[in-house]
């Protein structure tokens, strides 16, 4: 279990006063020889054992980063695809979010993809937070959401919701292609600014004709240096390859440095998950 996740999730609670359920799903692996007797006890030592040692994990993290402890759960499960398990749990158990570190794909996105973070941001109903490998928590101050604008009036105030719990400015950020009509920054910012009283800023730019949308992202947090960058799925296809996969020659990188915040599009007619067709 990766520190980044649990890091950022413990940060996240504390200024949201969010109730943080640390989650961990594992398997065994059992000898074919035992009766049903034999294995439910191994199951239930293994069980306790797992439990134990979350709880001090989780203990260790706390007492690393210096935060008090606020109201917190250790949940242990046995499964057999952890970003299933943990997707149903979340919605079984109605979470706001679900938290997750980078770690084992490394801190690039593109990696991402077939890992239990990946398939947990391109399938999960339950909004997912991305944490990078390595990533040391701080106060989320300001926001940066990166948007297409496309039923911007249906996300805007999920992303005002969770930025109201911790009072964090929001900046919207539109990438134009060229040709593309869309609103005024002026026009949206007046728009937006009657759904909250939170310091919200709007700036559409034109897409330059050799920068990929990663790239200019990737500029945008350097530049603003945003505690957290939210963004939407889009619709009938894989989000990953859509935004971050580069169709130029040079295959950029998205390696933004902190966490990401993933929603799925509030109209989209969700497909079946294929990892909901893998045999038990």
């Amino acid at each position: 279990m990766s520190r980044a996740g649990l890091k950022f999730g413990i940060q996240l609670a504390s200024q949201g006063l969010y109730e943080i359920t640390f989650y961990h799903s594992y398997s065994l692996l059992l000898p074919t020889q035992w009766n049903e007797a034999e294995t439910a006890q191994f199951e239930k030592i293994e069980a306790k054992r797992i439990l134990e040692n979350l709880i001090k994990f989780v203990a260790a993290v706390y007492r690393s980063i210096g935060v008090e402890r606020g109201k917190t759960n250790c949940v242990v499960e046995k499964g057999v695809m952890p970003e299933r398990d943990i997707m149903e749990y979340a919605s079984y158990n109605n979470f706001d979010l679900i938290c997750m570190s980078t770690h084992g794909a490394g801190s690039r996105l593109e990696r991402l993809w077939g890992t239990n973070t990946g398939n947990l941001v391109n399938y999960s109903g339950v909004p997912v937070i991305a944490v990078p490998s390595g990533y040391k928590p701080l106060p989320i101050t300001n926001i940066l959401y990166a948007s297409d604008l496309q039923h911007v009036e249906m996300e805007f105030p999920k992303v005002v919701d969770f930025s109201a719990t911790m009072q964090a400015d929001i900046e919207l950020f539109h990438l134009k292609a060229g040709g593309e009509k869309t609103y005024s920054g002026d026009t949206l910012s007046k728009t937006l600014k009657k759904l909250s009283t939170l310091k919200i800023d709007v700036d559409i730019k034109d897409l330059e004709p050799d920068e990929s949308v990663s790239a200019a992202i990737q500029k945008r947090i350097k530049k603003k240096k945003p505690s957290l960058l939210v963004m939407f799925t889009n619709r009938n296809k894989n989000w990953f390859q859509r935004i971050f996969q580069s169709s130029h020659a040079e295959q950029y990188s998205f390696h933004p440095k902190i966490p990401l915040l993933v929603y799925r599009k509030p109209d989209i007619v969700q497909r079946e998950s294929p990892l909901h067709s893998v045999p038990l």
